[in-house]
């Protein structure tokens, strides 16, 4: 999966799609989701996060800083 600039704030949702942009499979990733690791939030079922804030968090950003970059 490629990235484009503007799909970066564009919201992702699940643990599949969450690990396309990780590149870890999709149970890996659910695991990481519960137990706090990745930067996303939990809307009912469902895990909802953005391409840049999963990137800013591995870059070693944290999101207040992310977004004064």
């Amino acid at each position: 999966m490629s990235l484009e600039i503007n799909d970066l704030d564009r919201p992702i949702r699940g643990a599949k799609r969450i690990g396309e942009i990780l590149g870890l499979p999709p149970r890996q990733v659910y695991y990481g989701l519960e137990k706090g690791l990745y930067d996303a939030d939990k809307l009912g079922r469902l895990w909802v996060t953005t391409p840049r804030r999963l990137l800013n968090q591995f870059a070693g950003r944290k999101p207040a800083e992310a977004s004064a970059a």
